[in-house]
């Protein structure tokens, strides 16, 4: 396989990040022995990796320590690093985010003639039933007085990337709108991947669903699924391989055991036997449980419960008035 495997790594001791990519790793060497997996990391992580998170360091073809210039939180430093790969990584690479499991070999990823590859947010158009739609739309206006319509809006965890200078300069954008965004107080890197791409005329190549199956939205991939996006801000229990448990149980032993590795093998039988699908009612509540109201609500809800009551008392009689007014 020509193409590395890259992956991004900002982590400390009281999380799992380490572990995720560790697993995630696993199962590119799984599937692909001769596969040339880079890791990039900060000198924090580097520490860590040295102790007893270091046999995560087996599957590492490639090791990478950046300096980072500049007061950033860990997250900002993922960022920062994210959004830089093209610049320290030589030759054509696939950047996989830690949260993510391999079912397959990608040996035809050699073949892909475009310059930068990705797969659609959510797999929709930002303006087909997008759940997070006015959150994103709200993040460019807000953050990049950007007002122009975006249709494709691309999820950053999986990237095909070719050694170019389209690709140079698409990352060179890309930084620089998220240094931006990030001035404001925006940390996420997306929003800024989509403008990078709207000023370089819309660069990046849709890539098939299975190279990024984000399972937590749709099922429509899984079977054919190479790639599987879980969500490291989502954990779930339809899973025992996407719960927090798992991670920290190989955190904690420092290792991945025989059962650990029949779990990664055998991804998509994982799944519990209760695992409703999100459609008709269920997608409707959850678009609603996404909207900018539910998270304003919650965010009023951490910071004063009186205020939070104020607030469901004012939506319950709010819904009485509807009632009476269209019945």
């Amino acid at each position: 396989m020509n193409t590395k495997i890259v992956y991004v790594l900002v982590s400390r001791e009281n999380d799992i990040y380490t572990e995720q990519a560790y697993v995630s790793m696993f199962s590119v060497k799984y599937h692909m022995p001769d596969a040339h997996i880079t890791l990039i990391i900060d000198s924090i992580t580097k520490e860590s990796l040295s102790k007893r998170r270091v046999d995560i360091l087996q599957y590492v073809d490639e090791l990478i320590t950046v300096p980072i210039t500049g007061k950033y939180t860990p997250m900002q430093i993922s960022r920062v690093l994210k959004t830089t790969v093209r610049f320290h990584v030589l030759g054509d690479f696939l950047f996989l985010d830690s949260d993510i499991i391999v079912t397959d070999t990608l040996y035809e990823i050699d073949s892909f003639q475009f310059n930068i590859g990705a797969v659609l947010d959510l797999h929709v158009d930002l303006f087909q039933n997008y759940l997070l739609k006015d959150v994103v739309i709200h993040r460019l206006h807000k953050y990049f007085g950007y007002n122009k319509d975006v249709n494709q809006y691309f999820n950053s965890g999986v990237l095909y990337v070719k050694e170019c200078e389209e690709a140079n300069q698409f990352y060179n954008l890309w930084h620089e709108k998220w240094k931006e965004g990030c001035s404001k107080g925006l940390n996420v890197d997306q929003p800024a991947l989509v403008i990078a791409n709207d000023l370089m005329s819309s660069l990046i190549a849709e890539l098939d669903g299975i190279y990024n199956c984000q399972i937590r939205y749709t099922i429509r991939y899984l079977y054919d699924a190479k790639i599987i996006h879980y969500f490291t801000a989502r954990i779930e229990d339809f899973s025992p391989l996407f719960t927090l448990n798992f991670y920290m149980t190989i955190k904690n032993k420092g290792n991945i055991s025989f059962e650990d590795t029949q779990l990664i093998i055998n991804c998509k039988r994982s799944f519990s036997v209760m695992s409703m699908v999100n459609t008709g009612i269920a997608a409707e509540i959850s678009d609603v449980s996404n909207s900018r109201f539910i998270n304003s609500a919650v965010f009023i809800r951490k910071k004063s419960k009186t205020a939070y009551l104020l607030l469901v008392l004012f939506v319950r009689a709010y819904k009485k008035l509807i009632q009476i007014l269209f019945r």
